[in-house]
């Protein structure tokens, strides 16, 4: 008993510290404080983008006579109540493969890889999208920086998008 009584006062311990219980709600609500701030400016950006469109929309809403309907929505600067964020992981998203699959906290991983039966890896990416799609053009275009731009591309339709498709073509890049 002596032994563990003289271990006790050997322990260093700051009388100020806070209790670990404490000091783990606030680690807590300074990481919901961050995904809070993370999703604001989220939203932010995401209205800024859309404000050329929506001021666009409401000139053409504004110079129609006889304006019937109601004027056009400005973007909502705000986060949508539904919004969600990892705490431990903010750049991945809740995904699934399709309707018969459950959610998943993950990432979205793209390879692109030689046809000519070698299948050497020759590029990849990593979206926080589910879908395919956005991530086509980035991924092919990154290539630019290694080992340069191919001729060609073949891909499923998964992948298939018109502002993909143009960009590529606008490279001198085929995308079959």
């Amino acid at each position: 008993m002596s032994e563990a009584a003289e271990a006790a006062d050997a322990e260093d311990v700051d009388p100020q510290a806070l209790p670990a219980e404490m000091a783990r709600r606030a680690a807590l609500k300074a990481k919901l404080d961050a995904a809070c701030a993370r999703m604001e400016a989220e939203a932010m950006a995401q209205a800024d983008a859309e404000r050329p469109d929506h001021e666009a929309r409401k000139a053409a809403y504004d110079a129609k006579k006889g304006r019937r309907g109601r004027p056009p929505k400005p973007p909502d600067e705000t986060p949508l109540p539904t919004r969600q964020s990892n705490l431990t992981d903010p750049d991945s998203a809740l995904m699934r493969r399709s309707d018969a699959h459950e959610y998943r906290q993950a990432y979205n991983a793209q390879a692109v890889v030689c046809a000519e039966g070698r299948q050497l890896i020759l590029a990849t990416n990593l979206t926080a999208s589910p879908s395919d799609a956005p991530s086509f053009a980035a991924t092919i275009l990154g290539m630019q920086q290694t080992i340069g731009l191919p001729q060609a591309v073949l891909a499923d339709a998964g992948f298939a998008s018109g502002a993909a498709v143009a960009e590529l073509e606008a490279r001198e890049i085929e995308p079959w």
